[in-house]
């Protein structure tokens, strides 16, 4: 009898399972329901995984890339690249590295935690006074561990979709050097423009405005610098003269320009100050960096059939 139970016990144990899950689903929509204990388990889960979210997503996007695009060339459909980029990022990447993090950074804490009160009988505690553990413990964790993944997935997907878009580009500049250095050290430029986008602004973030200023706010002013980006610029217009190089001289003029005058709002922003052209400046600097970007990759396209 005793090695019948013994045998059965994976089952109970799965069974219970199952039985708490069900018991969860029926008690969500039920009240009084636990705001407090949601909130703060919500601001737990997103401090805990977002590090690792970030750190994550890096190797599973460049493998993602990188393995797809060899394929692509193989196959001849290198145009798609982009496409297939951003599809991988939505369907895969985000998904998959929420749901690593979420289970093996916060999932295994909150079975921990759910265990140790058992140990301790304050889940029967508060059966005998008439409480349900699963309403009061179980039941707020859940809506929160899914919130914030719905929301790391959302970071995920759009912090490497654009970054993965600048690697692309930088990948399809080092195809399209043809031997030539100048070019490649471009494509290698605008790689690690890509990595500091996605790596670095992650690790310091800048306050709302009326907290006291830190290190990570220095850092982030200075990053928005971008020395890779301004050097991938330099080499371009070294590589290619002609009217691209005197463009390229322009949009340096012009976005050194909108640079200095936001940085004139340094001040205003650290004594809380209206800077009501700050962020306009800011956008007109991305998006003649944007022009940019579009306007090199027909320089590369026309270079490429013109060594065909």
């Amino acid at each position: 009898m005793t090695s019948t139970q013994a045998s059965f016990k994976p089952l109970r144990a799965l069974g219970g399972s199952h039985a708490m899950a069900l018991d969860t689903l029926v008690l969500i929509p039920r009240r009084p329901f636990a705001w407090r204990e949601f909130l703060l388990q919500s601001w737990f889960v997103a401090r805990v995984s977002m590090l690792p979210t970030v750190m994550l997503a890096i190797p599973f996007t460049v493998l993602l890339v990188f393995t797809f695009n060899i394929l692509l060339l193989e196959f001849g459909a290198a145009d798609y690249s982009g496409t297939d980029a951003a599809y991988g990022t939505v369907t895969q990447v985000g998904p998959v590295v929420t749901v690593l993090v979420v289970a093996g950074a916060r999932a295994t804490s909150m079975c921990a935690d759910l265990g140790a009160r058992t140990i301790r009988e304050e889940l029967d505690a508060l059966r005998v006074t008439g409480i349900n553990p699963i309403q009061v413990l179980v039941v707020p964790r859940v809506p929160a561990a899914t919130f914030i993944a719905l929301m790391l997935s959302s970071v995920v997907t759009l912090f490497t979709i654009s970054s993965t878009l600048l690697l692309l580009f930088a990948f399809g500049i080092w195809k399209s050097a043809n031997g030539r250095r100048s070019v490649r050290w471009v494509g290698v430029m605008m790689a690690l423009n890509a990595l500091d986008a996605l790596v670095l602004w992650n690790f310091f973030p800048m306050h709302m405005r009326g907290a006291q200023p830190t290190f990570t706010d220095m850092m982030h002013g200075l990053l928005a610098i971008d020395p890779f980006l301004l050097a991938a610029v330099v080499l371009a217009a070294v590589a290619f003269p002609g009217s691209f190089r005197v463009y390229t001289v322009g949009t340096l003029l012009v976005t050194s320009a909108l640079a200095m005058i936001g940085v004139s709002y340094v001040t205003a922003v650290f004594a809380n100050q209206p800077t009501p052209w700050m962020g306009a400046t800011e956008r007109a600097a991305q998006y003649a960096t944007n022009v940019w970007y579009a306007v090199f990759a027909v320089v590369l396209l026309r270079d490429k059939r013109s060594t065909q």
